[in-house]
């Protein structure tokens, strides 16, 4: 239900993917193989084109990656996705992604942590918070920033949004990437209604 998707990947990855992703475009990569900072003209390019960008993650952890996601979040308008380690790039100063609208946060719970350990918040997040407290923690979280965030905790995956918080059964361990690219797609075809379309996209996958 996406439409058209462009894959951009960094240029030193071409020769190890491109007889598997044919209709890739690869953009300038720095030394390290991750995206270089002279890409983002090539990144908002593409943006521009895309009605939702979804990082996906697996983008090298290094400085030049993240000055360049920094620079593009800064500038991308519209529909944005953020998963796996692209939201590491951001947990010592997150109000970048979480207080940015029309956003999508997929992250772990240790992830959420980092995050709320950097915002002002009254509750901390803890492994041992049962459902009713993790709810009540998002409930209050997501009524301060407009990001919709997307956490797992004990086998029950959380969307909060806007005050509204949702759980649903989930039980495989690889989720996030699956979970952020099915959140967008239904998002894009819900566009006013966010929080009811993201739960259930997650209920596609029961």
């Amino acid at each position: 239900g996406a439409g058209a998707i462009r894959v951009l990947l960094p240029a030193s990855l071409r020769k190890i993917v491109q007889a598997i992703f044919p209709d890739a475009d690869f953009i300038s990569a720095n030394t390290s193989g991750g995206f270089s900072k002279t890409a983002l003209a090539e990144l908002l390019d593409s943006a521009l084109w895309a009605d939702c960008v979804l990082l996906a993650g697996d983008s090298g952890r290094n400085s030049e990656t993240a000055m360049l996601l920094e620079a593009f979040i800064d500038k991308c308008r519209g529909l944005l996705t953020i998963t796996q380690d692209c939201v590491d790039y951001f947990k010592e100063h997150p109000q970048t992604i979480i207080d940015r609208p029309q956003t999508i946060i997929v992250l772990s719970l240790a992830q959420l942590q980092k995050i709320f350990i950097h915002t002002p918040t009254i509750t901390p997040i803890v492994s041992s918070m049962s459902v009713q407290q993790l709810v009540e923690a998002l409930h209050e979280y997501s009524l301060q920033h407009p990001a919709c965030l997307v956490t797992k905790h004990n086998d029950l995956i959380y969307v909060a949004y806007n005050g509204q918080v949702s759980t649903t059964k989930h039980e495989e361990k690889i989720w996030r990437v699956a979970c952020a690219a099915r959140s967008s797609v239904f998002w894009l075809q819900n566009p006013t209604k966010p929080f009811e379309a993201i739960t259930t996209s997650l209920l596609s996958v029961l």
